[in-house]
């Protein structure tokens, strides 16, 4: 698609970001029809992917980094959560 918006006569004289900006645009609307058919997942795996979310989140409230003898400098709740 890249190679299309280059040649086409309405893209003439756009710079690199204009480019980048127009295939990223167009990557998102393509991805956000395709979504549920591309990721589509099968009613175990959901069932399955939920239990260990709600298992997760159970540990979480009582192991920390420290329990896991991760260094202090590699610890932030960012990655924790």
């Amino acid at each position: 698609m890249e190679a299309a918006f280059r040649a086409h006569p309405l893209w003439a004289g756009c710079s690199e970001e204009e480019l980048d900006s127009a295939g990223e645009g167009l990557e998102k609307y393509v991805m956000t029809k395709l979504f549920t058919r591309v990721f589509a997942s099968i009613p175990d795996d959901v069932k399955t992917d939920e239990q260990l979310s709600e298992k997760i989140a159970l540990v979480q409230q009582f192991v920390r980094p420290e329990n896991l003898d991760i260094k202090a400098s590699f610890q932030n709740e960012t990655s924790w959560l």
